[in-house]
């Protein structure tokens, strides 16, 4: 719908009412540049906001718990003080700011589509802005800056000192942040790309999980699919280095928080605050991570305002401000709260300050644990929005009958397996009909699995077509596929409102049939990955180091090319395939630290009988029938790799024992232009350097994974084994009951890798010195096999039991195309036949 009227205030008459759209902005010769000043506060707001409640609600508190709003810092004269800060020598953050944009700005603008709206929160002076903006015009860019503040003047002063633009439109909005965000969240058809900018680590300001929230409102507001988020954060530096940059010897920041008292007097027309009677005091709190700002009361004294007494005390101190800093771990939650994809991070010279890109994405799933007894309707629609990105916008009408590997069914098999499984074993617990057609229950119930070394012998399957013309027409697929998701939704709706809620049975059902369309969502991807015609996922940023492959393919071949695939020459872009020298822009990761684990006992698995689930409670967490009963193992004292072996460990092994081409991983493929190897991704093969795929964990099968540990005179772990230095590793987490364990246990162990997992990378990312649970799944030297109590599912009768065969191992743990529900499950086991070696399995090693 269009605006409603809004008073639009230009630089040179900031009274004219107008209508105009801004993307319409009304240029004006004799304003250089032309801009225009959006009012978007409300009528009651048009000559400021009244602060007067919210001053002295904050003061009227107990010792200890007095404050003053942040927002009274930032009238005219604090926000020309703190632009005065910005260019001291001791306030780092704005100089590493400039630092990245001086040296990456093409690679940030670079994200930034023509036509875009560009919003930045709190622009201040522009000074670093400037730099972006220079570039989009080189770039012959088509945008329109929105600059969101809170002081006219201020706006007027900034947008006019920016130099004039042909391809760039210039729009100033006073108001607030949440003013800013209701004006955009009804702004802007949805065609038109947003990058919305937060630097200056102006998120600091706000506690974390306040930070969270307002990215994740603001995400959820303004955001559609494929609009980006610059956002500057400040690192958990050096105490001394921080405490200095917020007290700096000029006394520049001193004055500028006690410039908040006069700000206050001003508000409330009087002289309420007596500035002699408080200094200002600085302290950065290293346990928290966050400089303190407060006012320190010199003298017992008594304030007073239309009514309202405030006693403080000698020394008593009012907060004025926190400034939040940010470890890499912290980070790492934010993104995943937030639900943003992260494109890339830019560090400044000194590895001291950080920006950060993320962009909405068509899903993005997140780390917490299951909170019901079935997943929830958003939950079903994530995973539906993730299968539909990978089988609609991967897999093109042209690939349905692929067979990327021999021993599975072409993609158009998948298509309808999913949502007839999950139709069959709805219609069996509610005792209702199959879906139409119902046809569709006999060819697409139960996939293959065969033995790979007698792909003639394989469990019970269905019977499908063996000519094309005989499959079901694509269009006939999908639309019986959104009837069975419109059929789950209503089961789930009914279950919400019957009386006792849902039974456990059904909520098995849910559990079962959700796993069942995760795991497979994996299995379409390593297929893909062997398949000549793999290309990136829709509504996905392409990472930098695949935007620059394809460039420098444009630049040898003189054309485009989007993403690669088969054999081509990368050469030219990657300075050779295996460049481990010290020359690469990284080096390759230090050998892996071994880990000496105690003796100890370890609860393998997780108790869910379905003999139970008349009787049991809803609550209870899921299980697959091999998870249960769960059960106490003793694990005898060993020593094992704190991470998983890199591509570059594994092919030093294979030039070490010039080894057979059996060894080779079918996750590389080779490039034969240049007698090398490269690393199969959605993106198109990865040259095996530092600085891109070499120090990324290998994906082998297990025999190849078995030859390695030979070499090296060493074994792969039991499942005991891995389970037990897991939990060493996170620190004796919780009962592996609690489907909280892993997850929980990983954001509070800081020096755990943070999970690559559910696509939060569309690839393996370099190993950390510590992971777990990240990237691949890891390959034990345990048979899966049966164990005491095992019952076999009278639901999925087959699910585990036809595959114990001796062929067989267990893996453990998650890769980067697992979904965090599966792969954060800490009783959830996987397997894979031990030559299969298609899988995103990799391994660490042991003594």
């Amino acid at each position: 719908m269009p605006p409603s009227p809004s008073l639009v205030k230009t630089a040179k008459n900031p009274d004219v009412p107008t209508t105009s759209h801004p993307f319409k902005l009304q240029q004006q010769a004799q304003l250089p540049p032309p801009f225009d000043i959006v009012d978007i506060r409300p009528p009651k707001e048009a000559h400021g906001i009244d602060l007067t409640d919210t001053i002295l609600g904050s003061l009227d508190k107990g010792e200890g718990e007095k404050s003053i709003p942040t927002l009274v810092l930032y009238d005219a004269r604090g926000l020309q003080l703190f632009d005065d800060i910005t260019y001291l020598e001791e306030y780092y953050l704005t100089n590493a700011e400039i630092d990245i944009l001086k040296n990456k700005i093409d690679e940030i603008v670079g994200y930034i589509k023509d036509g875009s709206a560009v919003i930045e929160l709190g622009a201040g002076s522009l000074r670093k802005t400037s730099l972006l903006l220079n570039a989009l015009e080189q770039q012959k860019r088509n945008v329109t800056y929105y600059a969101l503040d809170l002081d006219f003047q201020e706006l007027e002063k900034s947008l006019s000192s920016l130099g004039s633009y042909h391809n760039i439109k210039l729009v100033g909005l006073l108001g607030t942040y949440d003013q800013g965000m209701e004006w955009l969240s009804s702004r802007f058809p949805t065609d038109v790309p947003k990058a919305i900018l937060w630097l200056g680590s102006s998120i600091g300001n706000l506690d974390r999980e306040s930070a969270a929230a307002f990215v994740r409102t603001f995400q959820e507001k303004t955001m559609n699919p494929n609009d980006l988020f610059l956002i500057g954060i400040d690192r958990r530096n050096d105490a001394r280095k921080i405490a200095l940059a917020y007290d700096d010897p000029r006394g520049v920041t001193r004055e500028f928080i006690m410039n908040g008292l006069d700000h206050v007097n001003s508000i409330l027309g009087h002289s309420f605050f007596d500035r002699t009677a408080f200094e200002y005091v600085a302290h950065y709190n290293d346990i928290e991570g966050r400089h303190e700002a407060h006012y320190r009361s010199l003298r017992n004294q008594t304030l007073s305002h239309a009514g309202h007494t405030i006693r403080l005390r000698l020394s008593e101190l009012v907060n004025i401000e926190f400034s939040y800093k940010y470890s890499a771990r912290e980070v790492d939650h934010l993104i995943d709260t937030v639900q943003l994809h992260r494109i890339h991070t830019w560090a400044d010279s000194h590895g001291q300050y950080d920006l950060h890109l993320l962009q909405k994405a068509p899903f993005a799933f997140s780390l917490a644990p299951p909170a019901a007894p079935y997943p929830s309707a958003s939950e079903w629609r994530d995973l539906w929005s993730a299968w539909d990105t990978v089988t609609t916008t991967m897999i093109t009408p042209s690939m349905l009958f692929e067979r990327p590997i021999d021993l599975r069914h072409p993609f158009i098999f998948y298509l309808g397996h999913i949502p007839a499984f999950l139709d069959i074993q709805l219609a069996r617990v509610l005792g209702e009909a199959y879906t139409e057609p119902v046809r569709f229950s006999d060819i697409f119930e139960r996939g293959i699995d065969p033995d790979i070394e007698d792909p003639t012998q394989c469990h019970a399957h269905s019977e499908v077509p063996d000519n094309k013309e005989d499959w079901p027409r694509l269009d006939e697929i999908l639309a019986f596929r959104d009837r069975v998701r419109e059929r789950t939704l209503r089961v789930l709706q009914d279950a919400k409102q019957a009386e006792g809620g849902v039974s456990r049975r059904l909520g098995r059902i849910m559990w079962m049939t959700f796993e069942h369309e995760v795991m497979h969502l994996e299995t379409i991807l390593y297929m893909l990955m062997q398949s000549s015609n793999v290309s990136p996922p829709k509504g996905f940023a392409v990472p930098l180091w695949a935007k620059a492959l394809a460039q420098s393919k444009e630049a040898v071949n003189g054309h485009a090319n989007g993403h690669a695939n088969g054999n081509h020459d990368f050469s030219a872009a990657s300075n050779g395939n295996h460049d481990f020298s010290a020359a690469s822009t990284t080096r390759l990761a230090p050998e892996p630290v071994l880990l000496s684990i105690p003796t100890g006992t370890v609860l393998l698995g997780h108790t869910d009988s379905e003999s139970h689930d008349a009787t049991g409670p809803t609550s209870l967490p899921y299980g697959w029938d091999n998870e249960s009963p769960a059960r106490t193992v003793s694990v005898p004292a060993f020593t094992i790799q704190s991470r998983p072996v890199t591509n570059a460990e594994y092919y030093a092994f294979l030039l070490a024992t010039s080894a057979s081409s059996c060894l080779y991983p079918s996750s590389w493929i080779h490039d034969s232009s240049n007698d090398g190897w490269l690393v199969r991704t959605v993106y198109g093969p990865a040259p095996m350097t530092a600085s891109v795929a070499a120090n990324w964990p290998v994906a082998v099968s297990y025999n190849q994974a078995a030859a390695y540990a030979a070499w090296k005179n060493m074994r792969l772990p039991t499942e005991a084994e891995w389970v037990r230095m897991r939990r060493v590793m996170l620190k004796d987490y919780d009962h592996p009951d609690s489907p909280t364990a892993i997850g929980d246990a990983i954001k509070g162990a800081p020096t755990v890798k943070y999970p690559n997992i559910g696509m939060r990378v569309w690839h393996p990312t370099p190993v950390e010195a510590a992971q777990v649970a990240s990237d691949v799944w890891e390959w034990t030297g345990s048979l899966w096999d049966t164990h005491e109590g095992f019952e076999s599912s009278t639901i999925y009768p087959g699910y585990s039991a036809d595959f114990f065969d001796s062929k067989h191992n267990v893996v453990l743990g998650a890769s980067w195309a697992t979904h965090p529900k599966v792969g954060l499950r800490a009783s959830f086991r996987n397997w894979y036949q031990r030559g299969y070696p298609y899988v995103f399995a990799g391994f660490r090693l042991c003594v």
